[in-house]
């Protein structure tokens, strides 16, 4: 969650603090100490006012700055669940007593004894449980158990285990792990051996899916479905090619592209086979790649970089665009082959090793396929002359609408297109 401080929501503490000192202050170390602490401060009785304040602050500041539909809204309806169990009728009795005061109210002295006569006749009942308190106990007991017991079972649910373990889901994991999503290609090839590239938004809006390798299942089958019944498309099998970074390190494959998904076996029981492991050995690097990002940033505002790995035997096809003409390959770890591919023919086959750098050329094709037994490593560098030249040339207000239709066509991490 960097550069949240650009966010209009933390415009006050803009008075006071720089953005990194919001960044760190506000947003991590608040959020972290919010989340630590609020829960004590909501069951205290003397401090639960002002933790009421808070959580409608916390909840509505996330409200703005998160697209997460009604949950900030859901947590602050159920805000009231940390008060005393009675009080609706606290409330109730409250607005009774000021709005209408002309009732007859029974005095003081007659309440604590009517109020007594009822306590000694409650504990006389509760000497021994009833069969629905006992239920009720055994319930709620089973309930705590199963909570405790679940965030500790993905040695049993090994299906929904991708590469972090537990069922997490669609639940809110955003402060466990932080993954980004890179590009998502959905290959079809039906029975006559044709082959579609279908979009992995059209028929869901959220790539979280993904990332799950329950769901990438379940999309898969349900793909097929609809591919049969809307398009008249016989017998498709569905590959699918995910990139992910997870955590801050390189972006690699999660599944494996050559698995039809639509005949892969999966059990809730049994990791899958056609999930591919992350790269740990990869993992020192992050700090690496920081570097380097700051680095090419500060060089050029319009300059962005990709850092991929990928297994031994798979091929990354791309293409650069004419928008990106200053686009640069640097192999950072490993051996890599490249095949620079023109209309229907081979170009030439490159070598490179770790250090070696390419300036790749525009409206072509290229291969990237990691050769020897170790995964290989390496870094796209690009700059989006479209981008620069909305900010840098004074043009009419219809040729800045025909640059904006450009630039959101080629938007994309893989530098136009991925195919």
């Amino acid at each position: 969650m960097n550069n949240l401080s650009e966010h209009w929501v933390f415009s006050p503490f803009k008075l006071l603090l720089s953005n990194e000192s919001i960044d760190f202050y506000v947003v991590h170390l608040g959020g972290f100490m919010f989340d630590l602490t609020i829960g004590f401060f909501l069951v205290w009785n003397k401090s639960r006012f002002f933790a009421y304040f808070f959580c409608l602050l916390f909840n509505s500041m996330n409200s703005r700055i998160f697209s997460i539909g009604m949950f900030p809204y859901m947590m602050i309806s159920v805000m009231p669940v940390f008060s005393a169990y009675d009080w609706p009728k606290q409330v109730i009795n409250l607005l009774k007593s000021k709005c209408l005061p002309s009732i007859q109210t029974v005095p003081k002295k007659r309440q604590n004894k009517l109020k007594n006569d009822k306590t000694k006749k409650d504990n006389e009942k509760r000497k021994k449980l009833s069969t629905k308190e006992k239920i009720t106990l055994t319930s709620i007991f089973i309930y705590l158990l199963t909570q405790l017991f679940l965030p500790h079972s993905h040695w049993i649910t090994k299906g929904y285990n991708t590469w972090t373990n537990g069922l997490y889901g669609y639940s809110w994991d955003m402060m466990v792990h932080n993954w980004k999503h890179i590009h998502t290609r959905v290959t079809v090839v039906d029975k006559s051996m044709r082959k579609f590239y279908l979009n992995p938004q059209t028929w869901t809006k959220s790539m979280r899916w993904s990332h799950h390798s329950d769901m990438v299942k379940q999309y898969a089958m349900c793909a097929q479905k609809r591919l049969i019944r809307d398009f008249n498309i016989t017998e498709p099998s569905i590959y699918i090619d995910s990139w992910i970074s997870l955590n801050g390190r390189f972006a690699q494959r999660v599944y494996d592209p050559r698995v039809n998904l639509v005949t892969a076996e999966w059990s809730a029981f049994k990791r899958p086979d056609w999930v591919l492991p992350i790269l740990s050995d990869l993992t020192d690097w992050r700090q690496t790649l920081k570097q380097y990002e700051d680095n090419i940033y500060q060089q050029n505002d319009y300059n962005s970089v990709i850092f991929i790995a990928d297994f031994p035997g798979l091929t990354l096809s791309n293409y650069i665009d004419s928008h990106f003409p200053n686009t640069s390959l640097t192999v950072l770890k490993g051996w890599l082959k490249i095949e620079m591919v023109g209309t229907g023919h081979m170009m030439y086959t490159r070598f490179m090793s770790a250090g070696d750098h390419l300036t790749l050329p525009v409206n072509t094709f290229h291969r990237l396929t990691p050769i020897r037994a170790e995964a290989a490593a390496y870094m796209y560098v690009y700059a989006n002359t479209s981008h620069q030249m909305l900010n840098d040339v004074k043009t009419s207000a219809h040729d800045i609408q025909d640059f904006a239709v450009i630039t959101d066509a080629d938007r994309s991490p893989w530098i136009r297109r991925y195919l």
